[in-house]
């Protein structure tokens, strides 16, 4: 399956209106299709070495779309388990870095795996001068769409983690397809606008486009880690980041991004201080998750509707919280989705660095109109610990409780 750009549509408005607006339903199944989670299969000796509790991850979490880094590796069981990934409707976006004319040799292994070639990561961080770098994503560029084979897949610009190196490599907008950023909040919330080492989402985006001009963006990576260290990445416990996973994936679609991999899996360790070891969706057993991953699961689940494409409808919408997020989707059956939420923070910025103390901020009353009068409203919660489903009392308008985690309500007209 080849990535390509989604109309996504209602994406301006960051707060519905008090008074009723018409709001247009986007696909709830073109939003599950953005959702991706990052990889390590060719890590061997670690929890990523397991290919029953890999696969099993993956179909529970329900993705279908994961990043990995394309190796020219002589240990087959890296080939055969993207391929059976594969098998499964999972594909792969590869990370390129080794000698350009390797590329498309150690592709043809995984021809039927690869959905995306990728520019080569974090480059400053790797060590690349500018010219390195620049060179390499044109020469990838020239490479893939030269071979009749290949020339057809999409190719996503390299990533940095400093804006100003990726100032200086040029413009690539003519040597990619997507362009690639890399906005981890650190401890802030998912809508923050702290401009935290420049990678909250607004100044991603507008670094990224330093030299990826105007084409579509595609974030790879970005999450939390839940290490205790007091140097490195700024960390948020595990029930912080479970609660905002959801509002991650919402943010970065609202802001018309077209791919997100959360970043990552699996836990790499068990050092309580090593950032590294603690970005996981799933603890380093390999199968317990973590409320980040069970986030992700239960916003798949819900939201999933594969199928052809339909005609969307609208709905006229207005909440009473003016602070409140919304985002509405519609599936096939005709049922609407209204994701409310608040873009609170939990960091308790008053400790010291290191692990952040969870803080809960105060939940607001929100009266929901929704016009033409559904025939049913059902509440839904709990996506990063328990499911759970509550029919509300019929008609066309009812008060929640609007909160830091995400409430999907389920319209049926």
């Amino acid at each position: 399956m080849r990535l390509r750009p989604l109309l996504i549509a209602a994406l301006s408005s960051a707060v519905l209106p008090l008074t009723a607006a018409t709001v247009q339903a986007t696909s709830a199944d073109a939003f599950v299709d953005t959702i991706g989670v990052n990889i390590h299969t060719h890590y061997q000796g670690t929890v990523y070495d397991h290919p029953v509790n890999l696969k099993a991850a993956l179909v529970k979490l329900g993705v279908r779309h994961v990043r990995d880094g394309l190796v020219d590796s002589s240990w087959p069981p890296y080939y055969e388990r993207l391929n059976d990934f594969a098998k499964a409707g999972i594909k792969a976006t590869l990370i390129t870095s080794s000698a350009i004319e390797r590329v498309l040799p150690t592709a043809m292994k995984l021809k039927d795996a690869i959905e995306a070639f990728e520019g080569p990561n974090e480059v400053n961080l790797n060590n690349w001068t500018v010219e390195r770098a620049s060179q390499y994503q044109k020469d990838l560029w020239t490479t893939v769409r030269a071979d009749a084979a290949w020339n057809a897949i999409p190719i996503v610009s390299l990533s940095v983690t400093d804006y100003d190196y990726g100032a200086r490599l040029g413009d690539l907008s003519g040597v990619c397809d997507f362009g690639n950023i890399h906005p981890y909040a650190g401890g802030w919330e998912p809508e923050n606008g702290h401009n935290w080492m420049k990678a909250d989402l607004p100044s991603g985006l507008k670094g990224g486009r330093l030299f990826s001009g105007t084409k579509p963006m595609i974030v790879t990576e970005i999450g939390y880690t839940n290490h205790q260290g007091k140097t490195g990445h700024v960390a948020v416990v595990p029930e912080a980041a479970g609660v905002y996973l959801p509002r991650v994936l919402l943010n970065t679609f609202r802001h018309g991004v077209q791919r997100t991999f959360l970043y990552e899996l699996f836990d790499l360790g068990l050092d309580p201080n090593e950032q590294e070891h603690h970005f996981g969706l799933v603890h380093n057993d390999g199968t317990t998750f973590k409320p980040a991953g069970t986030a992700m699961m239960n916003l798949i689940h819900v939201l999933a509707d594969p199928g052809p494409s339909f005609t969307l409808g609208q709905l006229d919408v207005a909440l009473s919280e003016p602070s409140a997020r919304s985002q509405l989707f519609q599936k096939r059956d005709g049922s609407f989705f209204l994701a409310v939420w608040l873009p609170t923070c939990l960091w308790d910025q008053s400790r010291g660095y290191g692990q952040k103390q969870y803080e809960d901020p105060a939940d607001k009353p929100c009266t929901v109109t929704i016009t033409p009068t559904p025939k049913r409203i059902t509440a839904i919660s709990g996506l990063d610990t328990t499911l759970k489903r509550q029919v509300l009392p019929a008609g066309k308008t009812v008060t929640v409780t609007a909160s830091e985690r995400v409430l999907i309500l389920q319209v049926d007209p």
